[in-house]
């Protein structure tokens, strides 16, 4: 049937694709079909998926692909295809000029890396696909590997070549078997590569020195939108480090970590502790996992200023340097803003920042205000009820559910008609000014550090020498903390998942760790929490110090504690410094109280603006 149906193929005009998936075909039939195929002057896309494709017919394929002008598609998922066969198609792609789809997923691509004798036999599939992603001409857009069986040396150059690649958008590497370090050789390339979108690493065996790497590389990268990291044992040490992800990238990249294992621990994860990062470092910047800790080291000093660094100092390579010369440099950092931030912000993002800057708009001019109000005013009443409230807020990204909208409604609600009118909207969006102003910063502004040579260009440490750095505190200074969006807090949980007993609660304070919470999300928050831990007063404590507000620190502790003991014991524990937070009523926007990252709860201090 298969050499009846190439006869059929001879010359048929404006074909554009062909799917022969699942069709049985072997030998004698493939190589009369692949014939047929050089008589389609139009053939663009096509799928020879769950066909046993052997040497012969593989490399009649890849003559014939190597030789087209205008396919652009080629599907093998689950056709036997080995190392020696894969290094034939990608010696085909890299010859062939329109070729930008490459899908090779469920073969064995890698399998060689096992055996030194299959190696010689049949060479590394996954290190020439790294020869030709790193070709200055190559043209393939989006690369499937999922399901194959790329590891150890072949998998470090596949990672590595990233790093030069210009074509590459969407690369999918689930079901392999990457490991930890072709995972810190991906972060590193991560920080070069400017056009990758998509990235799939679902269950590659990725744990904590890998995944903290990658996740840096995620930080520092502009064009990834999305990242998956399912079912990979990061440990808690990368499992502390995914949680900041969307906090400080969830305005333009996407994470997920399902079903991740947040348990255990290497030696190899000593060299850096998440909860006291003041100390002195000895880092060789050629080794991607520490030169990630550096980096990490940077972005921190730049972010919160309790931190600084009392030495940072640049070894250059021997090699690079004579006998006599100094080796070494003591490099002065300077603090910048840049505003690149805007750049890479996804539509979402970008819409919240249109809609934030119409609420400061609107807030010092009365016909913008007005605009603002009728365009909320969906059915014409001139005034906002608390659905079209609802709405402003998720559009500004300040989603609260419907019982908290009505609480505002009736706050703001002067003249109590039960809805806001347009003298009454003017009232709240100069309240929220405030906050809308922080928001359009965080979305817009990024805290840098820059040498005095180039005050212009974020320092990133070279991938050669070493750095010596020493990183003291301030106790008496405080860092500006970032508002915890409802979008942020709901990417947290769902990465956390319903697995990782005993650990979740851990993972859910170092993701609001940087930043302060609303009432909504306080209550939220303190709900999970709660799960694990049944004592409701100890979770209170816990969430009490990351609550903005004095008078939603008030509401939230009345709201979660409704029994006298459990509020008696959180007085108890608190003692003084319980008594301004439940009754300071001022305007000081969310920063009414911070509290010193100690050990002890009694380290809450409040602004002096609370005690007068």
């Amino acid at each position: 049937m298969g050499v009846i149906f190439a006869k059929s193929l001879y010359n048929m005009p404006f074909l554009e694709w062909i799917n022969l998936t699942d069709n049985n075909l072997t030998g004698r039939s493939l190589h009369a079909i692949i014939d047929a195929f050089r008589s389609l002057p139009t053939l663009t896309c096509l799928n020879l998926s769950c066909n046993e494709i052997d040497r012969p017919a593989a490399a009649s394929l890849a003559a014939y692909v190597a030789n087209n002008s205008t396919l652009s598609t080629l599907i093998l998922n689950q056709a036997d295809l080995d190392d020696y066969e894969c290094r034939l198609f990608v010696a085909a792609a890299d010859e062939n000029v329109t070729l930008t789809e490459l899908d090779l997923s469920n073969n064995e691509i890698g399998k060689s890396e096992i055996s030194p004798v299959l190696r010689r036999q049949n060479g590394s599939g996954p290190e020439a696909l790294a020869s030709l992603l790193s070709s200055n001409d190559c043209r393939i857009k989006r690369l499937n590997l999922r399901w194959n069986q790329i590891r150890l040396l072949g998998g470090c150059s596949l990672m590595d070549s990233l790093k030069l690649n210009t074509s590459l958008i969407d690369l999918d590497l689930a079901y392999n078997s990457l490991g930890n370090e072709a995972a810190e050789i991906l972060g590193s390339a991560l920080l070069c590569n400017k056009t990758l979108i998509t990235l799939n690493l679902a269950n590659n065996n990725i744990q904590g020195s890998g995944s903290f790497t990658l996740c840096i590389g995620i930080l520092e990268n502009t064009s990834l939108e999305y990242v998956c990291l399912d079912a990979n044992p990061v440990g808690e040490f990368g499992g502390v480090m995914l949680m900041q992800l969307p906090l400080e990238v969830g305005h333009h990249v996407k994470i997920s970590a399902k079903d991740c294992t947040f348990i255990g621990v290497s030696e190899k994860e000593a060299l850096y502790d998440h909860s006291t990062p003041a100390a002195e470092y000895e880092l060789l910047l050629h080794e991607p996992f520490q030169r990630a800790i550096a980096i990490r080291l940077l972005s921190l000093v730049a972010s919160a200023p309790q931190f600084q660094f009392s030495k940072f100092q640049y070894h250059k390579p021997r090699k690079h340097t004579h006998a006599k010369t100094k080796n070494f440099e003591n490099i002065v950092l300077e603090e910048a803003v840049s505003h690149d931030k805007i750049k890479y912000l996804n539509e979402a993002s970008r819409n919240t920042l249109q809609n934030l800057r119409r609420v400061e708009a609107a807030a010092g001019d009365i016909e913008n205000a007005r605009r603002l109000f009728q365009q909320y005013d969906v059915d014409g009443s001139n005034s906002l009820d608390v659905y079209e409230m609802q709405k402003l807020m998720a559009d500004i990204n300040l989603a609260a559910d419907a019982a908290v909208v009505e609480a505002l409604v009736k706050m703001y609600d002067i003249d109590g008609a039960g809805s806001i009118e347009l003298g009454e909207f003017c009232y709240y969006l100069n309240a929220q000014t405030e906050e809308a102003r922080e928001l359009i910063k965080d979305l817009t502004q990024s805290k840098i550090l820059v040498t005095r040579t180039h005050p212009e260009v974020k320092y990133v440490p070279p991938s050669t020498g070493k750095l010596l750095i020493k990183v003291s505190r301030n106790y008496a200074i405080t860092t500006p903390l970032k508002a915890m969006t409802k979008a942020a807090l709901d990417d947290c949980v769902a990465m956390i998942g319903e697995g990782n007993v005993g650990i979740r609660n851990k993972l859910l304070g170092h993701s609001i760790q940087h930043a302060i919470l609303r009432k909504d999300e306080a209550v939220r928050v303190f709900l999970i929490m709660k799960e694990e831990m049944p004592d409701p007063a100890e979770v209170m404590m816990t969430v009490m110090p990351r609550i903005g507000m004095a008078k939603d620190v008030a509401d939230v502790f009345c709201l979660c504690l409704p029994d006298a003991t459990s509020q008696n014991r959180v007085r108890n524990v608190l003692g003084s410094c319980m008594n301004p937070l439940m009754v300071c009523c001022c305007s000081c926007s969310y920063h009414c109280f911070i509290p010193l990252p100690l050990q002890s709860l009694l380290m809450l201090y409040c602004y002096s603006c609370c005690y007068s």
